[in-house]
């Protein structure tokens, strides 16, 4: 299967190197990595330009102002040629070089639309040192905040046939409207209980005045789909968060 990996950037160059690496050290090779660059004003452009001359598999660039991260998210994916599309933020790495294999293997043997895992966070500065282990699980009762936007892969077929997009109303939660309409369109999905992406702590979301922007979004985004106890799922979230760091 071809593998589309969809990456963003904007002034980039600090941890670009990081994340280009994972994805050339993949033992699968049938991949196309995708770049929505935001009009980067240091050194990404001439990095990604490199990358794009040495790689053996494609690479496209696309550099364009845009009006948000949700917007490179949808451009990245309605450009995409592959059978399964994820999203590897520029700050992010894939955690061992046989995670696109191994996805690609679930794929063949399941019948399914889209698979998650764990993803690890680390200090931003310094990725050897471990914050949390965000762990998922099997989804009950509408708990889809244990579910990092990371770790998922979705079958493009899907993803066309309902029409699944980034809600680009919201400005840093819509991955959580997102991963709801993958689920409410499906009953065919595996979880992974192995870390599949390495994520660096401090970024957009993780901001202090950006918690509470994202948790009214939160909020929004339940009533947008009809989901009851908001505040509960809210209070939920969090709790599931500072239990993370406490056990890691």
């Amino acid at each position: 299967m071809l593998i589309t990996i969809i990456t963003p950037t904007y002034n980039s160059e600090k941890y670009l190197y990081k994340n280009i690496l994972s994805v050339m050290q993949q033992t699968h090779k049938n991949i196309e990595h995708i770049f929505i660059d935001n009009k980067s004003s240091d050194t990404t452009k001439q990095i990604l330009e490199s990358y794009k001359n040495e790689a053996k598999y494609k690479v496209k660039i696309f550099s364009k102002k845009d009006k948000g991260i949700y917007y490179a998210f949808n451009k990245g994916i309605n450009s995409a040629r592959g059978d399964i599309v994820t999203i590897l933020n520029s700050d992010d790495f894939f955690s061992n070089p046989n995670v696109v294999k191994s996805v690609d293997n679930f794929f063949k043997e399941k019948n399914v639309d889209f698979i998650y895992g764990n993803i690890k966070i680390v200090s931003r500065n310094n990725p050897n040192k471990n914050i949390r282990i965000w762990k998922t699980q099997k989804i009950n009762n509408n708990e889809f905040y244990k579910i990092p936007h990371p770790s998922f892969f979705l079958k493009r077929s899907f993803q066309k046939k309902n029409n699944i997009i980034f809600d680009t109303k919201f400005k840093i939660s819509s991955d959580l409207d997102f991963i709801i309409n993958c689920f409410k369109n499906t009953k065919y999905f595996l979880h992974i209980n192995k870390n599949l992406v390495i994520q660096r702590s401090g970024g957009t979301s993780q901001k202090l005045v950006n918690i509470l922007i994202a948790n009214y979004e939160v909020y929004k985004i339940l009533l947008k789909h009809k989901i009851t106890n908001r505040l509960m799922f809210i209070a939920k979230k969090i709790f599931f968060k500072i239990c993370q760091l406490k056990k890691n």
